[in-house]
């Protein structure tokens, strides 16, 4: 695990049944995006900061649409960047979109 990976990684979709539908003990945030986004590298940073903030309250992953394309389809995924809330394996919350870090860390913490 690089500097940049040790509050946000990135999550295969071989990980994904163990590591989200079965997590019984944190809220866990999922942002749905991919490389062909105009704004990755923003938005991506943007996430990494709430990230390291929420650590303790919150696990925080992303998932490429153009690798993980079942997941993607799985969960209807349209829209990028979508995140993803999921608490004990099911999904409690969804946002769709770009938005500014405050608001961002004050949504997830609405749901911890």
């Amino acid at each position: 695990m690089n500097d940049r990976e040790k509050y946000y990684t990135t999550l295969r979709q071989s990980d994904f049944e163990k590591r989200i539908l079965t997590e019984k003990d944190c809220l866990n945030a999922i942002i749905f995006i991919n490389d062909l986004f105009a704004s990755y590298v923003i938005y991506d940073s943007i996430i990494e900061e709430v990230a390291e903030e929420l650590d303790e309250f919150c696990t925080f992953y992303r998932i490429n649409t153009e690798v993980s394309t079942d997941l993607t389809k799985r969960y209807g995924i349209g829209n990028i960047p979508t995140l993803l809330l999921f608490n004990q394996g099911q999904i409690v919350d969804h946002l769709y979109g770009i938005h500014p870090k405050s608001y961002l860390r004050n949504y997830i913490r609405e749901h911890l």
